[in-house]
């Protein structure tokens, strides 16, 4: 069995509106598995949401390969981190970090530092 360690991203910050549009986006890959009971987490400063990563994928409306080992295929889904439902998020300096967990483990981070 081989697992997927993807590198979730962040991308596309804009603000419209007074309101934080950005991408929160991962990655698969053919021969590669992310397990189906992955879950995607954003922290966005202080607050946290989670989302599995089963209902992430299908948030994207994207096509997906799925097997007895989890997702696979070359795949990119993109998803508006408005998805989260984060509270109202204040103009200034804001710390964002996607993870990919499985069983507890972080699989895949990324954290970046944005102004808003």
């Amino acid at each position: 069995m081989v697992f997927l360690f993807i590198n979730p991203s962040i991308t596309g910050f804009a603000i419209a509106e007074k309101k934080l549009n950005t991408e929160i986006v991962v990655n698969t890959h053919d021969g590669k598995y992310l397990p189906m009971d992955s879950i995607v987490v954003v922290h966005l400063d202080d607050q946290k949401k989670n989302m599995k990563i089963g209902d992430f994928i299908e948030k994207t409306k994207q096509d997906f390969k799925l097997d007895e080992l989890g997702y696979t295929g070359d795949k990119v889904y993109k998803l508006d981190i408005s998805e989260f439902e984060f509270d109202k998020i204040q103009r200034g300096e804001h710390a964002i970090k996607i993870e990919i967990t499985y069983n507890d483990a972080v699989l895949s981070s990324d954290e970046k530092l944005i102004t808003f």
